[in-house]
């Protein structure tokens, strides 16, 4: 979990090359996890590296269809955020339950993920 945060930090300062070798690290130790296959899609919608932001958001959304970072690449591919007031509106929809990318219910995708994470030890009960 705290390296999955890390790797978002990465993003947040715009280190992109250093968080996509972060999710490859990390994908060499699971290729099953979602997560890790979404977040390479997002650094490489990114780093507008389509080919392989498509790809790596299809396999996320293969293994968990409700994996955020996958949609989150997704709104980015497609345009649907393009900068930071349509990455607010992204995450109000996310925060309000309205459609994710692709369908599903955000509220209910993050629900879903603590859930995850607080069975795995990641993040505390309360």
């Amino acid at each position: 979990m705290v390296k999955r945060f890390t790797t978002w930090c990465q993003i947040l300062l715009k280190d992109l090359d250093g968080a996509a070798a972060t999710f490859e690290r990390a994908l060499s130790l699971d290729r099953n996890f979602a997560e890790s296959h979404g977040g390479r899609a997002v650094v490489a919608a990114l780093q507008k590296r389509t080919d392989v932001a498509r790809e790596s958001a299809s396999v996320a959304l293969r293994l968990d269809p409700n994996c955020l970072s996958a949609r989150y690449a997704k709104a980015i591919l497609s345009g649907e955020i393009k900068n930071a007031a349509s990455f607010r509106r992204f995450a109000k929809g996310v925060l309000q339950g309205q459609p994710a990318p692709g369908g599903g219910d955000m509220r209910g995708v993050l629900a879903r993920m603590q859930r995850t994470a607080v069975r795995s030890g990641g993040l505390p009960r309360k």
